[in-house]
């Protein structure tokens, strides 16, 4: 048997070990990728508010860039999604404007990146902040690494990451788990 003191010593190193893990993820996921192509003024160095989110799904990239350039049918997938409207076209194309709501603000935006199969990038304004939110699709085996990353400035991007630090991770992690499943679903037969 365990005495006591010891017990209690060993559950502190545990919790000390999930807490240096989880400060470990965290930084992890605020890392920019290299690889994503920032725009002028969009850089993460420059956000009031910036989150990386990564995943790696087990569909190929063809079916998670069809399902992320589909965007009138993400409100039936990634319930953070509603009314979204393009400005012509059925699909995200470059250039191509579009209008959404997603946590109860109406966004307009329009694609800045298009390159299929592998880049999707788009600016997004809304009161008090202007956001530049871009995907990486890249191939691994069968499946696909889908990194996510996302700049927003002004006012309101700084009284989210001040009242809601995790709030943007967040999103993007449920929008990343969702895009998972709706892409295996696409690549069924």
């Amino acid at each position: 048997m365990v005495p006591p003191a010891q017990r209690k010593t060993s559950m502190m190193k545990l919790k000390l070990l999930a807490a240096a893990m989880l400060a470990c993820s965290l930084a992890a996921a605020a890392s920019p990728e290299p690889d994503i192509h920032w725009p002028d003024g969009f850089a993460p160095q420059q956000a009031d508010l910036f989150d990386h989110s990564e995943l790696a799904i087990a569909a190929p990239c063809t079916a998670v860039w069809q399902s992320l350039v589909d965007a009138p049918h993400w409100p039936a997938w990634y319930p953070n999604s509603e009314n979204v409207r393009l400005s012509q076209g059925s699909e995200l194309a470059a250039g191509r404007g579009f209008r959404w709501r997603t946590f109860a603000l109406e966004v307009p935006s329009h694609v800045h990146e298009f390159e299929p199969q592998q880049r999707l990038g788009w600016f997004g304004h809304a009161k008090e902040l202007d956001a530049y939110h871009t995907w990486l699709l890249q191939p691994q085996g069968q499946g696909c690494l889908v990194v996510t990353e996302e700049v927003v400035r002004g006012p309101a991007a700084v009284a989210l990451r001040r009242e809601q630090p995790q709030a943007m991770h967040q999103g993007h992690a449920l929008w990343l788990e969702r895009l998972a499943q709706e892409a295996v679903r696409r690549s069924q037969p």
